[in-house]
């Protein structure tokens, strides 16, 4: 189902749904709710999408969507990017893991 606005959805409140749309990648060591909005926003949408990304790529994109929104300070870098992929990368592995018991 493709929701348009919130008042599509009468059982959750605007900030509710976006919770419920950023809720996969908080589950990524290191990400919190400002990154996951952020990785969102940049058209990182699962936690598949940011597993197989590249640092540069990923840098970009969240630096873009920083630059229009301000929603940090902080000056992030490759490394940083580099580790987020790597915690995704645990993360759908051990997600594959556990559906193939």
């Amino acid at each position: 189902m493709y929701i348009q606005s919130c008042k599509q959805t009468p059982d959750f409140s605007c900030g509710r749904l976006r919770y419920v749309l950023y809720a996969g990648s908080v589950r990524i060591n290191g990400i919190g709710a400002i990154a996951a909005r952020t990785l969102y926003e940049g058209g990182y949408r699962n936690i598949v999408e940011i597993a197989h990304a590249k640092a540069a790529q990923l840098l970009e994109s969240m630096n873009s969507v920083n630059v229009n929104n301000q929603y940090y300070k902080a000056k992030l870098g490759e490394k940083d990017m580099q580790f987020i992929i790597d915690a995704a990368n645990i993360l759908l592995e051990a997600t594959i893991r556990e559906k193939s018991r």
